[in-house]
């Protein structure tokens, strides 16, 4: 979990704080305005855009458009600017992670998600069914006919690991095309941060220590997105084994290793799916990988009884580590 603290008012820019549930979460918005009625009317309008951008890549939502397109089966369909446009940045991100990030991977999802609410495990057949219909391979596009299509019927899309990191920065965008360029987006691990707050260097960012240890972690940070992946708080045992709410789409079952990363990038959606890959990937893919995406990234793991804090690139300094 990430703590966020906004700075002093200034003389003239004062504070505005929202939140709105969207995405199955809280959305919260941090605004520096000299007028009330511009903030809300930019808030109100940065959450019409990301309730937007669920209606298409919502997986809960069944009349979304990406699950529409998986219904329709085999073959072209008629897709939107918005949907074309995440599939070829999200297979070009698949290609970019070796497939420790993969959108096509909804069927697998689908089945451990109904694993962890029943405690069981699933059996070997639905493991490889479900196995044999996931891959951003399977995936279609024809941009110049605005169409796409998967190529399994089985198979199902999971915008899971890149839609938030999305919304956050098309929220951003929003507030400051309405002149709003000081601004905090926040929607659960995924953060948009714009101008720092009045006489301050950037917005302060205060990360959760490491399991079993006090120090907190505070950076002072502007004009970038930052990504939170990790299974602190979603896994479940089965069998005697630690299962995490993360796939590994390359092994179709889920991640065992207790870790935590945060990812820094100065897009959110770049930062998102980072997160995700370097939470699957292998101790020796992680800088291929980052290096891949261009950021920088701090990992926490658990490692018998003593949690290892690492990090990958340019980490900033912070204050207290």
């Amino acid at each position: 979990m990430i703590v966020l603290n906004s700075a002093a008012h200034g003389q003239e820019l004062r504070r505005h704080h929202f939140e709105e549930p969207v995405m199955g979460c809280t959305l919260r918005l941090e605004v520096f305005s000299p007028a009330e009625e511009q903030a809300v009317s930019a808030a109100r309008d940065a959450v019409r855009r990301i309730k937007a951008l669920e209606r298409v890549l919502s997986d809960y939502d069944p009349d979304s458009e990406s699950e529409r397109l998986a219904l329709a089966g085999p073959g072209l369909h008629a897709a939107s600017p918005e949907l074309l446009g995440m599939l070829a940045a999200a297979t070009a991100l698949s290609v970019r992670s070796d497939g420790a990030f993969d959108v096509g991977c909804g069927a697998l999802t689908r089945l451990w998600r109904q694993a962890r609410r029943s405690g069981m495990a699933p059996d070997a057949n639905a493991l490889l069914a479900a196995a044999s219909s996931s891959g951003w391979r399977k995936i279609r596009m024809d941009s110049k006919s605005m169409r796409a299509g998967l190529t399994d019927r089985a198979m199902r899309l999971d915008f899971g690991g890149i839609a938030k990191g999305h919304a956050v920065t098309e929220a951003a965008r929003v507030l400051q095309l309405a002149g709003l360029g000081v601004h905090l987006v926040a929607l659960d691990g995924d953060i948009a941060l714009g101008a720092p707050p009045p006489g301050e260097r950037g917005w302060t960012v205060s990360m959760d220590p490491a399991p079993g240890r006090t120090e907190v972690a505070t950076l002072e940070l502007a004009h970038c997105a930052l990504s939170t992946s990790g299974d602190a708080f979603q896994h479940f045992d089965s069998g005697g084994a630690r299962l995490s709410h993360i796939l590994d789409p390359r092994t179709g079952r889920p991640i065992t290793r207790a870790v935590a990363v945060t990812v820094l990038a100065q897009d959110g959606l770049i930062a998102d799916s980072a997160a995700t890959a370097l939470c699957v990937a292998a101790p020796t893919e992680r800088s291929r990988i980052a290096r891949r995406f261009g950021v920088a990234a701090r990992l926490v793991e658990l490692d018998g009884a003593a949690p290892r804090v690492l990090t990958i690139g340019t980490w900033p300094i912070s204050a207290v580590e």
